[in-house]
């Protein structure tokens, strides 16, 4: 089976199938079976008594592994689909994660966590060549990439989970170089850039997000494939699989691994979802595309409302009641389930400061609310990258896609994006009043009054929501005028309709808010007048 199957493949493949489990027991069970007998014998040989009782087990070891045959026989052929070795692989990947964290052996040997790197990563390269394989088999579907999507997805959000209790500055997170700025260096190293005609040295640094990354380039290529072969159908299982990521990884502690997965796939779908039919005939190819959009949007209030919840885990009396738990001198104890990678960095460092101060004075000199306030200056900071990467996703995935969609006339398309768009400015707006208020609960932590907290825009973020929902709204009121010629379809919502009450609604509030605004500036004018005359 293999040498027929997967003969042009690469031999990680052919390893994977070779080491599956049920395969893996029955060669231990057809070794002892082939062991036993052998032994008996070579004792038999030497005059010892051989009972009734090894008779019976060499014969129940024979039947069972002829028994066992057929089953893995039948079994076998389940691999001419390489899916079939996706539940290996993520037994694997889960076993390699874990033997990075504080659970796994020997743990903090840095020779350790290389070795599951690369173990990770040669699994990873596994994965991409079963993409290979699927896109170039033509007789495989394209079910078969949404299988191996779905496998990744599940295997970013386990990760997702267990990165928290991973040290930022492990072996596990592969290195990369980071060039230094010529104004921000050491006069010493410039000075000797300067003399030799050399570039400044780069340093190695932790790329903390190369599983994220991996698995994003990934499920792109996948995406693209089934583009080529116009598979809507196995493009929406990768759209459901997606929501179901947002919803879960937030929760997590991946709120930034999150919207960047957003910020990569959601063009490929909205791409995919666009190529799709848009003519006055509605049949299943162009309701299929308008779904994916749908999933695809649906997935941006996804992340925004698990975030929330997320960092409300994260408040300020929690927080606080989290970081006094903490046993400094104990490395397992540092670790926060679902906190986020800044606050994940934070707590390493106050482990090592801490650490340092117990070994020099023999115990810890800096205050206890010290560690508190560093760890909710993390938080905040970190609020700050959300707030500000999910306001600039929104207004490209929602504002800027609509227009295009307008400009290609794609009306249907354009009326299910401003339909979600505006569901997404409502759940912005009202979410990040409660983070708004969850910040401020922070900011009161801040003891020492010396570092430096981020200050968010609040106003300046809910004037853009407000400006990306009158875009929207104004999306909506041009392709409105085409959307009655569309045959009306009960598989479809009722785009019209919808467009036809928001618009009302909206220009009614805008006559109220002008003759509200004349109304009072008439009686400012003439209080104004009876002042003057009175001071007259």
């Amino acid at each position: 089976m293999i040498s027929s199957a997967y003969a042009r493949v690469p031999g990680d493949i052919r390893i994977l199938i070779a080491e599956e489990q049920v395969s893996q027991v029955y060669f231990k069970i057809l070794t002892l079976f082939a062991a036993v007998p052998i032994l008996l014998s070579g004792l038999n040989a030497y005059g010892f008594q051989v009972d009734i009782l090894n008779f019976v087990f060499v014969c129940v070891l024979g039947l069972f592994a002829v028994f066992s045959f057929i089953t893995l026989g039948i079994r076998s052929f389940q691999f001419f689909d390489p899916t079939a070795i996706l539940p290996s692989l993520q037994k694997k990947f889960v076993k390699i994660v874990i033997a990075a964290t504080p659970v796994g052996f020997n743990w903090q040997n840095p020779a350790f966590q290389n070795y599951q790197q690369r173990q990770a990563e040669k699994l990873l390269g596994s994965c991409e060549n079963l993409i290979s394989l699927a896109a170039s088999d033509e007789r495989l579907s394209g079910r078969t990439l949404t299988d191996i999507a779905n496998a990744l997805f599940h295997i970013g959000c386990y990760y997702s989970g267990q990165k928290s209790k991973i040290s930022p500055s492990s072996q596990w997170f592969r290195r990369r170089y980071r060039h230094k700025e010529w104004l921000l260096t050491d006069y010493n190293e410039v000075s000797i850039a300067l003399q030799s005609g050399t570039v400044l040295r780069p340093e190695t640094v932790p790329d903390n997000d190369w599983i994220e990354d991996s698995i994003s380039v990934q499920l792109t290529r996948i995406i693209e494939e089934l583009q080529k072969r116009n598979e809507l159908s196995a493009c929406m299982g990768v759209a459901e699989t997606l929501h179901w990521y947002c919803r879960i990884a937030p929760n997590l502690g991946a709120f930034k691994e999150a919207v960047r997965m957003l910020q990569v796939l959601s063009p490929k779908l909205q791409a995919m979802s666009a190529s799709g039919p848009d003519a006055a005939k509605v049949d299943d190819l162009s309701i299929r595309s308008l779904a994916i959009a749908d999933m695809s949007c649906a997935s941006f209030v996804e992340v925004v409302l698990a975030s929330t919840q997320a960092f409300g885990r994260f408040d300020a009396p929690l927080l606080k009641k989290k970081v006094e738990q903490i046993r400094w001198d104990k490395p397992e104890s540092v670790v926060m389930e679902g906190a986020p990678a800044l606050l994940v960095a934070e707590l390493k460092k106050l482990e090592s400061q801490f650490n340092f101060e117990f070994r020099v004075e023999g115990r810890v000199v800096s205050p206890a609310w010290w560690g508190i306030e560093t760890s909710a200056l993390a938080v905040v900071t970190e609020i700050q990258g959300f707030v500000i990467s999910i306001m600039e996703q929104a207004e490209s995935m929602f504002g800027q896609e609509a227009g295009n969609q307008l400009k290609a006339k794609h009306y249907l398309l354009v009326a299910q994006i401003v339909a979600r768009g505006l569901e997404a400015c409502s759940k912005c707006s009202h979410q990040f009043r409660e983070i708004e208020a969850l910040v401020g609960r922070l900011e009161k932590l801040n003891c020492s009054k010396d570092l430096r907290w981020p200050e968010i825009d609040w106003k300046n973020i809910q004037e853009r929501i407000g400006s990306l929902r009158k875009r929207l709204i104004a999306c909506l009121s041009r392709s409105s005028l085409l959307l009655d010629q569309f045959p009306s379809d009960d598989r479809l919502p009722d785009y019209f309709g919808q467009a036809y009450s928001i618009i009302a609604d909206d220009c009614i509030i805008a006559l109220l808010r002008v003759r509200l605004k004349k109304e009072i500036g008439g009686v400012l004018a003439e209080s104004d007048g009876q002042i003057n005359a009175q001071n007259t």
